[in-house]
């Protein structure tokens, strides 16, 4: 003979009551300037990218120059051959850099490139005239400052970037990158691209001091030698960074960077009169 079935009975439409779930932390909520859609993994492959991408066209263009007759030794002692080609190798990667997004927000993610970027308006709560005023006036009297701490850190060391201040010619090139282009693309790639990934990841004050040393690790390459140079250009980078966060847009920061780096070469041409009168590399 059987056991008796145990199992209560329930009353016709009644369901069996679901174990309560216990209530878990909320989730965590961005600021909306650094929720985008790209992750560690993208951020990879955006690397692996720009590193294939540098010396494939890097070797591109010193094939190109060798065909007009530029030779290795030329490429690396000519102030204006050098800058030059630093000039057209920083553009084609940038160009490449920008196509490599462009792909990945508009057509992989569907989103709108620039907003994504993190270029936006600045806050409804002040006037947009007043903001872009007083970020242009910020980053000239941020270059002020930061010229004259480097007149005070000084360096014994020849430095890399002096090689492209030995002309005319050269130092017009390099205005012209560091005013039109530079602010743009790497604003853009640091403060659009970079910053909100760190940002998620080790929060606010994390993303504003990883970002300012890469930024400033980026350009160190130019600055060889000149620690205290890097040093004040992490600071610089931090900065930019900072602002970017508080105003939630790369506008700001870009504006700051555009001031900053046209400052610095407006001040170079009238204490030269016009780069007429570049002083000695003494090194």
């Amino acid at each position: 003979m059987s056991a008796p079935d145990t199992e209560p009975i329930l009353p016709l439409g009644a369901a069996a009551q679901e174990p309560p779930v216990l209530p878990g932390p909320p989730p965590r909520r961005y600021p909306e300037d650094i929720q985008t859609p790209w992750g560690w993994t993208d951020f990879a492959i955006f690397t692996g990218f720009g590193l294939i991408s540098y010396l494939f066209l890097s070797t591109i263009l010193v094939m190109a120059f060798y065909a007009r007759g530029v030779t290795l030794t030329q490429l690396k002692g000519s102030s204006f051959v050098s800058s030059l080609f630093a000039v057209l190798d920083t553009l084609l990667i940038w160009l490449g850099l920008f196509g490599y997004l462009y792909f990945t927000i508009r057509v992989s993610h569907q989103k709108p490139l620039w907003k994504t970027l993190g270029w936006r308006r600045f806050p409804g709560s002040i006037s947009q005239r007043t903001a872009v005023i007083t970020c242009l006036l910020g980053g000239s009297a941020f270059a002020l400052l930061i010229g004259l701490a480097s007149s005070l850190v000084g360096s014994k060391a020849k430095l890399p970037i002096e090689l492209f201040f030995q002309d005319r010619r050269s130092i017009w090139i390099m205005m012209v990158m560091a005013v039109v282009v530079a602010p743009l693309a790497e604003e853009t790639l640091f403060r659009g691209y970079l910053y909100p990934l760190l940002a998620r990841t080790m929060g606010i004050s994390g993303g504003v001091l990883l970002t300012g040393i890469l930024f400033g690790g980026f350009h160190a390459m130019q600055l060889w030698g000149g620690w205290g140079q890097i040093v004040l250009l992490i600071l610089v980078g931090i900065v930019f960074t900072y602002v970017r966060a508080i105003t939630g847009t790369v506008l700001a920061s870009y504006l700051l960077h555009l001031s900053y780096n046209f400052f610095l070469f407006a001040s170079f041409y009238f204490a030269t009169s016009g780069f007429h009168k570049l002083p000695p590399i003494t090194h």
